[in-house]
């Protein structure tokens, strides 16, 4: 069961039966705790925590408190093996950027979001850089950093992986940085003063989100998208927009 679980888990995902895989994430879970505590055990149980942190983020939303406690969770554990991963620090960096209710908060996403930036830099790792474009551009979108924020955005939605690559990468973070990267750039650009540029983004990250086939980063540049028509005081296709979202949302149970 400890193995068979996982992979049912992990197909639940896939089709965004999120209540069916935190189930199977639990269960795993608690069969790891009957387990002796050695470097194997401690491995799987932050895969089964960042996997569950995915699923919660779908359901309960980025700043639940479940969502936090899976990912704090992981990177204590990632903490035991060594250098925490990207996944470890992009999760927990969702949380508190989502969160920011501080501006405590908001500078230690922003600690993370360079973390992850320090690490794509040394690695050179493709999937590694596009993680740190979002998680920068969006955090210096927070701060008011607007230039920087464009210019991190802008190279991360220049970087294109194939389908598959993006899908496994969306299932994992809880969502596709591709979009982050398009949404967050949307109304960075309006904030910039180019609106025409800023829609042209959102529609984009729209279609990247339909192919993609992932409810829950189609649900955000869909979200942005009616932020974007507010901006520009397009109210009809901002409330048109809006409840579209909505309806996805209910319909995939997202929060």
């Amino acid at each position: 069961e400890l193995h068979y679980a996982p992979l049912v888990g992990k197909q639940a995902v896939l089709i965004s039966a999120n209540v069916e895989a935190i189930g199977y994430f639990n269960r795993v879970l608690e069969l790891l705790m009957t387990l002796p505590e050695t470097p194997e055990r401690v491995e799987h149980e932050m895969e089964m925590q960042l996997a569950l942190g995915a699923s919660l983020t779908s359901l309960k939303g980025y700043a639940a408190a479940d969502t936090e406690r899976a990912y704090r969770r992981a990177y204590e554990l990632s903490q035991q093996l060594g250098e925490p991963p990207v996944e470890v620090l992009r999760g927990l960096w969702t949380f508190l950027f989502i969160r920011s209710d501080s501006r405590a908060s908001t500078d230690r996403a922003f600690d993370l979001a360079r973390q992850i930036r320090s690490m794509a830099e040394r690695t050179q790792d493709p999937d590694m850089l596009l993680a740190s474009c979002s998680a920068m551009g969006a955090t210096e979108f927070l701060l008011g950093q607007l230039t920087a924020a464009r210019n991190h955005l802008q190279q991360g939605f220049a970087l294109l992986p194939d389908r598959q690559k993006r899908r496994a990468y969306a299932v994992r973070y809880g969502q596709d940085s591709i979009v982050v990267c398009g949404a967050w750039g949307s109304v960075t650009l309006i904030a910039l003063g180019y609106p025409d540029r800023g829609l042209k983004t959102i529609r984009e990250a729209i279609v990247l989100g339909e192919e993609l086939g992932h409810p829950t980063s189609l649900a955000l540049a869909m979200y942005f998208a009616s932020l974007v028509d507010c901006f520009r005081k397009v109210w009809k296709a901002a409330q048109e927009g809006a409840e579209t979202t909505i309806a996805l949302s209910q319909k995939h149970k997202l929060p």
